[in-house]
């Protein structure tokens, strides 16, 4: 008899058992009532023997296909598992860059630092504290990308040049000599931050210059961009109109309308503004507001005094001051210079625009290829794009020219 494997039966079932000669019962009634089929074991192993041999690649085949199958769901699943495991932040890390945990005590010393050479204050409000928390993280992720390729360029600060750098911020901000340096480090103690943060951020700063000077060496615009700058730009480089004002100042509408009554009756400016204007700065001048553009004035006081003809009365008119009457004594008309006389300077600035705009899009292809991750409670709301964390805190994305670096200079 063909001996048989029970889990290889169990995989794929063997066809049905004929009933022996003189049975009447069918092997499917059989197996409903519950009736035991004898069978001559000869016959059956006659009868299957065949069959078995030809089943048997077919059987060895659903075993390999299971197996293999077990295998690749058992596997699979443990990548994902050790994907999703890999891909969390571990516990205080604020955010991960080029196999760096950047912790939460990082950022908030970072932040500290920023306050204290920077002044930049840390909102109060719960929605605003939150954004700035994720715009600082980021600000200082991208102040590490600067760094880390600042070094592949070879590009390094020696610690005598930021310190001089610092010793010469801290001459300027807080004074000469020793009292100037313990003003610095008591402000650094109330901001819990160091002396070797500072140096730290003073040479990321200095790097950012040398390594903005490198990537746009070679940035220019050619002559038909001054030419067609100049063209499209020409509110934008014309002077605007100026105009040389007086002004009188009473305290209601009812005394400037007596005032500009007299004034029109004849009167001299200079002697009304002496005698009834409260503006102590310009009674005694005639009124004289001196040359200004209507920029420079409030602007319903400018709309009016920018509508009158030379020598024409205006108002009264109503400003934070008090009710006004004026008068435009002379108006300069806008200029727009010449291309020859504005050439130079404007060269510098779309050379400038420019290489800012190449420095921006290097360090966004850098950004990107570090591949930085935030922990949940510090992922800004744009990642990859500049960062603006507050007035006066130096920007990663801005020219050389534009980092407030303390003290300036490199070295």
């Amino acid at each position: 008899m063909t001996e048989r494997d029970d889990n290889l039966d169990a995989d794929v079932p063997d066809e049905p058992v004929r009933a022996t000669e003189g049975d009447d019962t069918e092997t499917a009634d059989s197996t409903e009532t519950g009736e035991s089929t004898e069978v001559d074991e000869d016959v059956g192993t006659q009868a299957t023997s065949e069959e078995d041999a030809a089943a048997e690649p077919r059987r060895r085949r659903v075993r390999m296909v299971l197996a293999v199958a077990i295998v690749v769901l058992l596997t699979a699943g443990g990548a994902v598992f050790a994907w999703q495991k890999s891909t969390e932040i571990p516990e205080g890390v604020a955010f991960q860059l080029a196999g760096r945990d950047v912790t939460v005590d990082d950022v908030e010393l970072y932040s500290r630092t920023m306050s204290a050479l920077y002044r930049v204050e840390t909102p109060t409000e719960p929605g605003k504290r939150d954004a700035f928390r994720r715009d600082l993280a980021k600000a200082y992720a991208f102040s590490l990308v600067v760094q880390e390729e600042a070094y592949r360029k070879d590009i390094h600060i020696s610690g005598k040049t930021a310190r001089d750098v610092l010793s010469k911020y801290i001459r300027d901000q807080y004074g000469e000599g020793s009292g100037g340096r313990q003003r610095f480090l008591e402000l650094l103690s109330a901001e819990g931050a160091t002396e070797r943060a500072v140096l730290d951020e003073v040479k990321r700063q200095l790097s950012l210059g040398r390594l903005f000077s490198e990537v746009t060496a070679d940035v220019r615009v050619d002559e038909s961009e001054v030419r067609e700058a100049y063209e499209k730009r020409q509110d934008e480089l014309s002077s605007p109109e100026l105009r040389k004002l007086q002004n009188i100042v009473v305290a209601n509408k009812r005394q400037a309308r007596a005032v500009l009554a007299e004034l029109r009756g004849g009167a001299s400016f200079a002697e009304v503004a002496a005698r009834a204007s409260i503006d102590a700065s310009t009674k005694d001048k005639g009124g004289a507001l001196g040359q200004v553009s209507a920029a420079q004035l409030e602007e319903d006081y400018g709309k009016e005094a920018f509508a009158a003809s030379k020598g024409e009365l205006f108002g009264p008119v109503k400003t934070r001051h008090g009710w006004n009457v004026g008068r435009v004594a002379a108006i300069k008309k806008a200029e727009t210079p010449e291309f020859t006389a504005i050439h130079d300077q404007l060269r510098e600035a779309l050379d400038l625009e420019k290489a800012v705009s190449t420095w921006r899009s290097w360090l966004i292809d850098r950004v990107l290829d570090a591949e930085i991750r935030y922990a949940d409670a510090y992922r800004p709301s744009d990642p990859d794009s500049m960062p603006d964390v507050g007035k006066g805190m130096p920007s990663v994305g801005s020219s050389q020219g534009d980092v407030p670096s303390p003290g300036g200079g490199g070295g």
